[in-house]
């Protein structure tokens, strides 16, 4: 359990998981980064109802959006606010919903997250493979898969709201910047996030260099 009082955990971090199944080379994990703020702190927060309500409202729109040989292992989360929390980890055995042939492990449909914050502490993304065959034409998404990543965009945009009552809105978390914005490894920590005020999908595919598998000789 956290040792920060439940009125000041206010950020979750929620990692998502899962496997590519391999098709002639070797399998490979993926995992996808997403960072909620809570907008009030006075119900109780409960790490499995937060899982719960996050899968459905983000996770079925992923899911229904790859290809089959996507299969999510699970979902951890953990309270940015207290440098002591543990990750709380339930499995999932979510398969991706578009038969058929994939593109590689490393093209991706990308949504761009944007903030108020200038700069590239207030900007994130999200990586998102593997796509079906018939999901792309060239170097572009097609008009039917447009609209599957849309979803997802759409509802990382809206958040969720939890069984205990808590909303959560998506934000990004600025941890990386000279001099760091954030300080998440001791207590008490400082955690420098700006909600996500509009998002972007690239028409475009793009390219995860360390999604690729390794070379078969």
């Amino acid at each position: 359990m956290p040792t920060i009082p439940a009125n000041q955990l206010i950020h979750a971090e929620i990692v998502s998981g899962g496997t590519i199944a391999a098709a002639g080379g070797s399998a490979k994990s993926v995992v996808n980064v997403y960072q909620f703020r809570r907008t009030a702190v006075v119900n109780p927060v409960v790490k499995a109802n937060i899982e719960a309500a996050f899968q459905t409202a983000i996770m079925v729109p992923v899911t229904n959006a790859l290809n089959a040989r996507f299969t999510q292992t699970g979902n951890s989360v953990r309270f940015l606010n207290d440098a002591t929390d543990a990750p709380e980890t339930v499995a999932r055995a979510v398969a991706g919903a578009i038969a058929g042939e994939s593109l590689p492990t490393f093209e991706t449909a990308v949504i761009q997250l944007k903030t108020t914050y200038r700069g590239k502490s207030g900007r994130g993304n999200k990586h998102y493979a593997p796509i079906a065959e018939t999901d792309a034409n060239g170097d572009t998404l097609t008009a039917g898969s447009i609209v599957l990543f849309n979803l997802i965009k759409t509802a990382i945009l809206a958040g969720f709201t939890d069984s205990d009552g808590n909303v959560w809105k998506s934000c990004v978390v600025s941890k990386g910047a000279v001099p760091p914005l954030s300080q998440l490894t001791a207590n008490p920590t400082t955690v420098f996030s700006n909600d996500v005020s509009s998002a972007v999908l690239n028409k475009t595919t793009g390219t995860m260099r360390r999604r690729k598998v390794k070379t078969v000789t």
